[in-house]
């Protein structure tokens, strides 16, 4: 057996499955996170999701988002850590990944003298070796907390009425973090799928440029046909046009913007199901 290998395991049982060994010089790696793109293949559209729930022998359970890299799925780093830190693994434990429904995974772990573990291990404390420290926040730890309103306002009634130089600049940087806080609630892992929401512009009625921090992350580079999905089941069929760098809802986004009514003003929020279908609810006012 290869050190850290990944492959699908073709064993006499009705689910698709997969497993890895878990090495304590590896364990945040990218092929250690890694999805096995056999595995992935096995499942149908309705079985993928854009996160997996890892279930273990004793009940508890681990929902991790996926990322998406030059056509391979990971679980993310948070997520994949903080599985093994709560499991205190890093010993090389043999595990088993067996698919059950919308990728929900029952885990096996095996230890290394070959017994299966039945009962939580120890969870490693940051003193040994272990893939992580403290545990993060789900916020982006470039996310600082907010400062509240009155911050600006004070600073304004000092300087009698006026918003001086400083009090400007310090005013952009409270609305520029609000924006990353705000990115990141909008694709947080308490979404089952990827998601971004944004205001309809007028030219927006004609194409949607999607924000470029989703399309980086979740979108293939390459131009492609395109499902949406509204809440009644009801479709259309567009391109996501992707031109130096940025990616654009165009070819059948004006006739769906006609058909539903959509106005300037209106808000959208755009879910990712999978690679070539995205489900959208529409507002009249911001969703909260």
């Amino acid at each position: 057996m290869k050190r850290g290998s990944e492959r699908m395991l073709e064993e006499d049982w009705d689910a698709a499955s997969f497993y890895k060994v878990i090495h304590g010089s590896e364990l945040s790696s990218e092929k250690m996170r890694r999805i096995p793109e056999e595995f992935l293949r096995s499942l149908s559209n309705n079985d993928f999701a854009y996160r997996v729930v890892l279930k273990v022998a004793w009940g508890n359970s681990w929902t991790i988002p996926l990322t998406k890299n030059k056509g391979n799925f990971f679980m993310k780093k948070c997520g994949w850590e903080e599985f093994l830190r709560d499991n205190g693994m890093g010993n090389d434990e043999f595990v088993v990944f067996t698919h059950q429904e919308r990728m929900h995974l029952n885990v096996k772990i095996f230890s290394k003298n070959g017994m299966k573990i039945l009962k939580p291990q120890e969870p490693v404390t940051p003193s040994q070796s272990t893939p992580r420290g403290p545990k993060r926040k789900r916020v982006s730890k470039d996310v600082k907390k907010e400062e509240p309103e009155s911050e600006i306002s004070d600073v304004i009634k000092r300087r009698g009425g006026r918003k001086p130089k400083q009090a400007e600049m310090q005013e952009n940087k409270i609305m520029q973090r609000r924006r990353i806080v705000r990115r990141a609630t909008e694709s947080s892992p308490s979404s089952e799928f990827p998601r971004f929401t944004i205001k309809i512009k007028p030219t927006y009625l004609n194409f949607l440029l999607v924000p470029s921090w989703f399309a980086m992350e979740h979108l293939p580079r390459k131009s492609t046909r395109i499902v949406i999905r509204d809440s009644t089941g009801k479709t259309w069929e567009m391109t996501c046009l992707y031109r130096q760098g940025r990616m654009t809802l165009s070819a059948g986004w004006v006739g769906f913007a006609r058909e539903i009514g959509l106005k300037e003003g209106d808000w959208c929020t755009l879910e990712l199901f999978n690679d070539n279908e995205m489900h959208i609810q529409v507002s009249k006012g911001r969703p909260t």
